[in-house]
């Protein structure tokens, strides 16, 4: 086939490439095809004339950046399925966040489990890490009251919000298995990521506000 009738046919295969990105129900896909399509129109105005149409390629050059960018962002949260078992328990466990805002979020994760009664947070004393615990149970005592939260419960979120000392003594109950971050690195991720600030503080907020209540029930109790 003469090279001429080849770049005849770039715009309509471009065309059909388009069309079958739009008929595709995967956002994977439909970028993959939109992709391959601008591809053949570009190759069209670079041979279709004498002078080849920079404004039209640059144009479409832009759309293929702005696709490749949500072709990444795409592919980041198909990684998801690469996660353990008990990560995918605690991104159950957190919902607001998105794949990518979770991986965000688990980067700077330390992961435990408790042989035997381990203390989490000291009444009066600023805690070292935020925890959540994922399985298992941990006990709370403050004054003359003590109960018990987990799982799925935060522990030490009062004195991460507010930065204060800890207004109550936490210990880990053995087998518990729980999550912690550092407060400081937590709250530099939170404040470069809207999404992320928002979800946490969202979870921090609602887990407080339950907990309260349980306090309350089991010092009348």
């Amino acid at each position: 086939m003469p090279a001429a009738d080849f770049v005849a046919y770039l715009a309509p295969l471009g065309a059909l490439f388009v069309l079958a990105g739009f008929l595709c129900r995967s956002q994977l896909w439909l970028r993959i095809w939109a992709i391959a399509g601008v591809f053949c129109f570009v190759l069209f105005y670079l041979q279709a004339t004498h002078v080849p149409l920079w404004t039209a390629m640059a144009a479409f050059g832009l759309f293929v950046a702005a696709n490749f960018y949500t072709l990444n962002r795409i592919m980041a949260e198909g990684r998801m399925f690469h996660l353990k078992a008990e990560e995918m328990m605690l991104f159950a466990r957190l919902p607001g966040l998105t794949p990518v805002q979770f991986k965000l979020l688990l980067a700077d994760a330390q992961w435990h489990e408790a042989s035997e009664a381990m203390l989490l947070t000291t009444e009066g004393t600023m805690p070292e890490r935020l925890y959540f615990v994922l399985e298992g149970k941990a006990e709370v005592r403050r004054a003359d009251t003590s109960f018990d939260i987990g799982p799925h419960a935060f522990v030490g979120e009062l004195a991460f919000l507010r930065n204060q000392p800890a207004t109550a003594t936490v210990h880990a109950k053995p087998g518990a298995l729980y999550v912690s971050w550092l407060p400081d690195k937590l709250r530099a991720l939170m404040k470069t990521n809207d999404g992320i600030n928002s979800a946490v503080s969202s979870l921090l907020s609602g887990d407080l506000a339950e907990k309260l209540v349980r306090s309350g029930l089991s010092s009348r109790a």
